[in-house]
């Protein structure tokens, strides 16, 4: 399921960063005996008072932006897991448990649909548009002689990241889009058919994050669109949509 190049999430990207910025820090200020061992320039430069003040200035000048990032993504998502919450007791659909249960399922199904290339088999799980445009690239591909070879391992973790109430065609909730961070541990590539011979990406299982937009139609939530997880600050920088009986009043100004 090609959905990007990005194989790792903007938050695991972030806490790897933060780490080795501690890990940098601990080496710095080790004693000297402890830089003794095998090393490299980072070490060498480590024991020169130059080269600590250096490293001391970058931890921070990036320390408080690592922390700074990831709170605000902290933030957001608890934002709209509560927004959610208080919908949910109006519109059933908003319910988190359910919907984690539904994202699931349609993620698992997608997987096996594109491991097997045969869509339909997922067909309930998505929009018409959705499906047409994704069997339109797998005809293309089998066309050029390719195979995208897709293996789901398990399911990390499902996050809400957005959503915005709608009522497409006077149906209160009909439309409504609904945006999930997903990340699985997957394998991920293409391959000649004829050859066996690996085009893009590897056949190395890695986390792989996406942003998936679920569409609510036909009482049901669809997958409409997948984009990579760097859109994922984008849609948490949105305010989620409420219906207007459940807006504050600023809010409700603003509708």
């Amino acid at each position: 399921m090609r959905t990007g190049t990005g194989r790792f999430s903007r938050a695991t990207l972030g806490v790897a960063l933060l780490t080795m910025l501690l890990v940098v820090g601990l080496v710095l200020f080790l004693p000297d005996v402890a830089l003794a061992g095998p090393g490299g320039i980072v070490k060498a430069a480590a024991r020169t008072t130059v080269g600590k003040i250096a490293f001391a200035l970058l931890i921070l000048v990036f320390l408080p932006f690592v922390v700074y990032i990831l709170g605000k993504r902290a933030l957001a998502i608890r934002r709209t897991r509560r927004d959610l919450a208080r919908l949910a007791q109006l519109y059933p659909q908003y319910n988190w448990l359910d919907i984690r249960q539904q994202v699931t399922a349609a993620y698992t199904w997608m997987w096996s649909a594109w491991s097997d290339e045969k869509l339909e088999k997922a067909r309930r799980f998505t929009t018409d548009w959705y499906w047409a445009n994704q069997q339109m690239l797998l005809d293309d591909w089998e066309a050029q002689g390719l195979k995208n070879v897709c293996k789901l391992y398990h399911v990390n973790h499902i996050v809400p990241l957005h959503f915005e109430h709608r009522a497409d065609h006077g149906v209160d909730g009909e439309g409504s889009r609904l945006i999930v961070s997903i990340s699985g541990l997957v394998a991920d590539y293409m391959k000649e058919r004829a050859t066996d011979k690996v085009v893009q990406g590897d056949k190395k299982s890695a986390d792989l994050e996406a942003v998936w937009t679920f569409v609510w139609a036909d009482g049901q939530w669809r997958l409409n669109m997948i984009e990579q997880d760097a859109m994922e600050y984008a849609y948490l920088e949105l305010p989620n949509v409420l219906p207007s009986a459940l807006r504050q009043p600023s809010e409700a100004a603003k509708g």
